[in-house]
């Protein structure tokens, strides 16, 4: 859980894989089908992951609005998933599909070089990113039978 609380991108990640895999099955679905026709069906999950992964981080990155401003992790989240779509556009366009080798590789390669975006954002942010979580201590009402007061640490998001 500590992970997840200092390296926020990951629930960011988690959050748009979710929307992908939601979009893309919603767009599958016999009922959409029978709505739209097959044609016009197959053009929609062309497209059903990207929108279900915005959906979700911009739903996501409205709330967290609405509680207090952006850091620095989640306007690069928003431009990590535009960068991430435009990508994957453009190696579906441009690979047949049955290259589904070089499509992973390409894939992986818009990864590693998000990635490494990341950890440089983090390495020159790292002062301000560490003082948005804090490590309090508090005193827990101690046991009758101890001896010793019992000490519990709890992160403090701010």
């Amino acid at each position: 859980m500590a992970l997840l609380h200092r390296f926020r991108v990951l629930v960011w990640g988690g959050g748009a894989l979710l929307g992908w895999v939601a979009g893309d099955i919603m767009s599958t679905d016999p009922m959409v089908v029978t709505w739209f026709g097959d044609a016009t069906a197959a053009g929609l999950h062309a497209w059903g992951g990207r929108v279900g992964s915005l959906i979700v981080v911009c739903a996501g990155l409205w709330i967290v609005r609405m509680r207090r401003p952006w850091n620095s992790e989640e306007v690069w989240t928003l431009f990590a998933l535009l960068v991430w779509i435009a990508a994957d556009m453009m190696i579906v366009q441009n690979f047949a599909p049955d290259a589904s080798a070089k499509i992973w590789t390409a894939r992986l390669f818009v990864f590693v070089l998000l990635a490494s975006e990341y950890v440089v954002l983090r390495a020159r942010h790292s002062e301000v990113i560490e003082e948005i979580v804090e490590v309090e201590e508090i005193v827990v009402e101690p046991d009758r039978s101890a001896t010793k007061p019992e000490r519990a640490i709890m992160l403090r998001l701010t």
